[in-house]
């Protein structure tokens, strides 16, 4: 288990490097996961909690709690009966050992928390990624939808040069002439707040992808939703990161509350030892010392460390159990929203939107050659472009909903999206 996780650890540690260099615009399907997994400023700060986590590894590497300790001392006697000058010196060499398996449950500890780490990076990455998705989808749209409002003012704009033109003539009225040019403001006004859209969401994808919000940025792709959402079965909802987050860490806390009953049992310390006395005559000797435990409140047992540590695991516990139901909920409701997102999308078939397009061309030529009057003419424009801007926000708001639903439905969207 210890060996999986740290296979796991490791390539989640130093395989994103790599995935970085790909995050060059345009940004497609192809290139925005990894931009997204590489560049996310919360994976990153993960990844240095799982290196500081290795690091309180490697502190439980030693065999020894502490390291050996060596004492010299001499002495020297003045004013013997004998007249000589005698020398006195001892030597002695110590080392604690610990008898209760204090160092396997800091490492079975540490352990948990790898394992804990490992779970919050990839649910760190998969919520980077699925973020990055709805801005991606998000930007599409507002590019879709620029290019609509962009053909509109140019369709507004023969339309007015058709009505002005009819009303030289005096085939239409003063006021025909002055309905077209208020559309042609209020389209050309939505022109601008469509190409404000369409900026806005690039430069917050721009922002998630670690690149300059206030460059230009290329993207490229259709309006399409995830493909394979729709045939997902439904997942064990134990493989979610976020609940084997919560697991993990309930185990770091069961962990640690053992850890602290093993610190109650005390540490013996063998020595050896050798001297020269008064008389010359050298000793060596074999030592042992254990701490004597008084029972609290005079001595220090942990009963408090290990009472909160449980009580944390049991809470953590409880959590993992909300999760595992929030998940099936969420899932039941990605695939209601996914459901119905699918088929108001299949309300604005090729063929409708194709003719829609079709006929908000044709309306200036309808009205040079008389066939429509311009007050028609509003009512159709105006019907016709609410149709197109529905299709849009049909097929945006259903590729949202593929990327919920395979979020719910626990996809790796970190490993690619297709």
């Amino acid at each position: 288990m210890v060996g999986r996780v740290v296979c796991v650890l490791s390539i989640v540690l130093f395989s994103t490097e790599a995935r970085a260099e790909t995050c060059t615009p345009p940004i497609t399907r192809t290139n925005i996961v990894a931009c997204a997994v590489a560049e996310s400023v919360a994976a990153k700060a993960e990844r240095q909690q799982a290196r500081a986590i290795e690091g309180r590894w490697k502190a439980t590497n030693p065999i020894f709690p502490s390291n050996p300790l060596l004492s010299l001392t001499g002495s020297r006697r003045f004013g013997s009966a004998s007249g000589l000058v005698e020398y006195n010196w001892y030597a002695a060499l110590s080392q604690e050992i610990e008898l209760a398996g204090q160092r396997g449950a800091r490492r079975r500890l540490v352990g948990a928390a790898r394992e804990a780490q490992t779970n919050v990076i990839v649910a760190t990455e998969r919520e980077a990624v699925a973020d990055a998705l709805d801005v991606y989808f998000e930007a599409l749209a507002a590019k879709a939808d620029l290019d609509v409002a962009t053909r509109l003012e140019t369709q507004a704009r023969r339309m007015f040069d058709a009505v002005q033109g009819a009303a030289a003539k005096g085939v239409a009225s003063g006021v025909d002439a002055d309905i077209a040019d208020a559309i042609l403001v209020r389209v050309a006004q939505a022109r601008v707040l469509s190409s404000a859209r369409h900026r806005q969401a690039l430069a917050t994808l721009a922002s998630k992808l670690g690149l300059d919000p206030t460059a230009a940025l290329a993207i490229d792709g259709k309006l399409e939703p995830l493909a394979g959402v729709a045939s997902i079965v439904a997942p064990d909802v134990e493989q979610r990161p976020e609940v084997r987050t919560l697991e993990a860490q309930a185990r770091v806390l069961s962990s640690q509350a053992d850890v602290y009953r093993r610190a109650r049992f005390p540490n013996i310390t063998l020595s050896v030892f050798a001297q020269n006395d008064e008389v010359n005559q050298p000793i060596v000797g074999f030592g042992f010392s254990i701490p004597i435990v008084f029972p609290q409140p005079v001595g220090r047992t942990y009963e408090g460390e290990i009472a909160e540590s449980e009580a944390l695991s049991h809470k953590v516990t409880l959590e993992a159990e909300q999760a595992r139901r929030d998940a099936r909920r969420e899932l039941a409701t990605a695939r209601e929203v996914y459901a119905a997102s699918a088929s108001a999308q299949t309300l604005y078939s090729e063929q409708r939107i194709a003719r829609a397009e079709k006929s908000l061309e044709s309306i200036a030529t309808e009205i040079e050659a008389g066939r429509l009057a311009v007050r028609d003419a509003i009512v159709a424009q105006q019907t016709l472009v609410e149709l197109l801007r529905a299709s849009i926000e049909a097929r945006r708001a259903l590729c949202i909903a593929s990327v919920a639903l395979a979020r719910a439905a626990g996809v790796a969207l970190e490993r690619g999206v297709s």
